[in-house]
């Protein structure tokens, strides 16, 4: 579960959510969200579902999201910056 809980938070923060938007999106307290985020709770797929939603990314995605491979794939993109 840390896994999934690890990627909820590294996602969360990409996006520039706060903990306490998160836990008012899914009507509990931001104490209960960051439980969440820390691997200390269980939830059930349908909560994983309501995540995603919030953070505007498939249950799919959000469940083999690498953060390496966001960061690789952002390095290989050209720029649009004068050389």
């Amino acid at each position: 579960m840390k896994d999934i809980s690890a990627k909820i938070k590294k996602v969360r923060e990409l996006k520039g959510f706060t903990q306490k938007y998160m836990a008012s999106e899914l009507h509990m307290s931001q104490n209960n969200y960051s439980k969440i985020e820390l691997g200390r709770i269980k939830f059930p797929m349908e909560r994983i579902h309501k995540i995603a939603e919030i953070l505007e990314i498939s249950p799919k995605k959000l469940l083999v999201f690498n953060v390496n491979q966001i960061f690789k794939t952002l390095a290989n993109q050209p720029t649009n910056q004068p050389t």
